[in-house]
Parts: C-alpha cells; structure tokens; sequence
C-alpha cells in the first residue's frame, strides 16, 4: 500500500511536475494523500448527475428561468475552489460546480426549442462544438495564467457574460404553450 510522508519537497523548476501552485502542492496530495486528487472527477460527476435531476424543474418552471438559476449557482461556485482552505471544503466546491453544470443542458434544449426543426441538429452540434473549444482552450488558460486559483476564477468571466445575455433570451414557446401563455409564444 501507500505508505504515509512525513515530508514532501517539492520541485521550484518553472514546467517541473508538481511545481509552481497547484493542487497537489496546495492540499498535500501526495503518498498517502494521493488518493484524494482521484476524488476530484468522479465528486465533480456525481454534482452533474444531481444537476440533472434538478433539471426536469426547466418543464415546469421554464428554461429561461431555471437557466437563470443555474447561471447564478455557476457564478457563485466558479470561484469558490479556489477559495477552499481544505480538501473537504474543495471536494464540496466540486460537486456544487457539477450541480451548475445542468446549465449546458437547459441552455441546449431552449435552444433546440427556439430553433426550426431543420437547424436543430446543425445548432445542437454548434452548441456542444463551442463547449469543447472552451474545454480544449482550458490546456492553454493554464499555462498562460499559471495559477490555478486565478484560473478558477477566470471560468467566472463567461459566466458573467452569459448572465448579462441571458435576460434578452426568450422563454421557450413550447413551455410558454404549455402553461396557456400562447400570445407570449409568438
């Protein structure tokens, strides 16, 4: 098994693994800590899943607002890992983070909602293609920042951004039928 440290050095050599300021380093996530950086995804994952769930709330509350909600959320726990003084505080940051993430998928449905039948795939596969290009671009965010506590809370700009937007986008016509507000749809 892993057996405890009663010291780790870590390397100060600019591009070293584990140096400069990183999870890792930040929380001591190494010899019988290590264990810990493996919770990361999968507590990310299991927030994602219970965003989901709170994501059937956009059929009967409608998906401009429950968009709304889980931008907020987004907003308030993009920052807070890096505001986390422990492992535990920054596992729960985690799944908070997951839990906003039903954003992306109340966000693809108003858009497949607001869209000709005829485009839907076309813009359903922009929507996620915009997605990875954040995703991919992320490598590189790092390294030009370095630090990953300021990289969390570079994820807030986008957020904000959407927020700002977010407001001018219609309600889907669908829902808004739905609950007998045809004069609202057209």
């Amino acid at each position: 098994g892993t057996r405890a440290c009663s010291s780790f050095v870590y390397p100060v050599e600019p591009g070293a693994p584990l140096s400069g300021s990183n999870l890792v380093s930040r929380y001591d996530l190494v010899c019988d800590r290590a264990y810990l950086r493996d919770l990361l995804p999968p507590v990310y994952f299991a927030g994602t899943a219970v965003g989901m769930v709170f994501g059937t709330l956009g059929d009967r509350l409608g998906r401009k607002t429950i968009i709304l909600c889980f931008l907020l959320l987004d907003a308030v726990s993009s920052p807070l890992p890096a505001l986390a003084p422990n492992m535990a505080l920054q596992l729960a940051s985690r799944f908070v983070k997951g839990i906003s993430s039903a954003v992306y998928y109340q966000s693809l449905l108003l858009v497949e909602e607001l869209t000709a039948e005829r485009y839907r795939s076309l813009l359903g596969n922009l929507f996620w293609l915009f997605w990875c290009a954040g995703y991919m671009t992320s490598g590189a965010l790092v390294a030009v920042i370095g630090d990953w506590r300021l990289v969390q809370f570079a994820t807030l700009a986008p957020c904000l951004v959407y927020i700002a937007i977010a407001w001018a986008v219609p309600e889907s016509p669908r829902w808004l039928v739905l609950r007998g507000r045809q004069a609202e749809a057209v």
